[in-house]
């Protein structure tokens, strides 16, 4: 397994390390780990992130409102 430090993760994906960071307050975003107790360092899982994002992959605008409207229920 491939752990990649937040900021990595981040510039993975297409985001700002700041908006992971937001996100994990909101409990919004790909699942992560958080090394070493409640300050310790937090690393995302390389093939789970790769899944988040194939979660979040459409071939129409009718498809992802479908797919947010299940998520929503």
């Amino acid at each position: 397994m491939k752990y990649l430090p937040s900021p990595e993760a981040a510039r993975q994906i297409g985001l700002q390390p700041h908006t992971l960071r937001v996100w994990r307050m909101m409990g919004r975003g790909p699942a992560y780990t958080r090394l070493g107790g409640p300050r310790g360092r937090v690393v995302y899982d390389a093939e789970g992130l790769e899944a988040w994002l194939r979660e979040r992959t459409f071939r129409s605008t009718s498809e992802e409102l479908v797919a947010n409207v299940t998520e929503a229920a």
